[in-house]
C-alpha cells in the first residue's frame, strides 16, 4: 500500500528493503525489493524513509548515515514517537496517525458519502483522542 501510494503521487525512485525478495507490481510497473543487508548503501541519499515494521529497523550506526534533510515516517501510530522516530531529533517527521487517517478515507467515503478533509486540525483531534503512553 505504501509503495502504491508513493508511485501514484509521482515518486519514481522507490526502493523497498525486506528480508525476502518479492516482486511488487502495479499497473505493469515492476519493482523489486532489495535485501535488507544492502540498506546501508542507500541511507545517506534517501529523501524519505518509511518504517513499516513494529520495531526500529536501524541500528545507531545506520541512523547516523541518514541526512538531517531526510523526512522520516513510521506507520505505527501508538506510541506516537516510536523508537524509530526518536532517533531523528532534527528530521521532519510524519507520524503514524497520518497513515491511520489516510487509510480511513475510502471507508469513510463509502459509509458517509463524502471524503473527509485530512488536515492539521483533524490530525490534532486524533492525537487528542488516542491515548499515548
Amino acid at each position: 500500500a505504501v509503495v502504491y501510494g508513493l508511485l501514484s503521487k509521482g515518486f519514481n525512485n522507490v526502493v523497498v528493503f525486506n528480508r525476502t525478495k518479492k516482486t511488487i507490481k502495479f499497473d505493469g510497473l515492476k519493482t523489486y525489493t532489495k535485501k535488507y543487508s544492502l540498506v546501508d548503501r542507500y541511507l545517506s541519499k534517501a529523501e524519505l524513509i518509511i518504517n513499516t515494521t513494529p520495531t526500529n529497523p536501524l541500528n545507531k550506526k545506520q541512523t547516523r548515515k541518514v541526512s538531517g534533510n531526510t523526512t522520516v515516517s513510521d506507520i505505527v501510530y501508538k506510541p506516537k514517537d516510536t523508537q524509530f522516530l526518536k532517533n531523528f531529533k532534527e528530521n521532519r517527521k510524519i507520524y503514524g496517525v497520518s497513515m491511520l487517517a489516510e487509510q480511513a478515507v475510502l471507508c469513510f467515503s463509502e459509509w458517509f458519502g463524502f471524503v473527509p478533509n485530512i488536515d492539521e486540525s483533524l490530525i490534532k483531534k486524533l492525537n487528542k483522542k488516542i491515548k499515548w503512553p
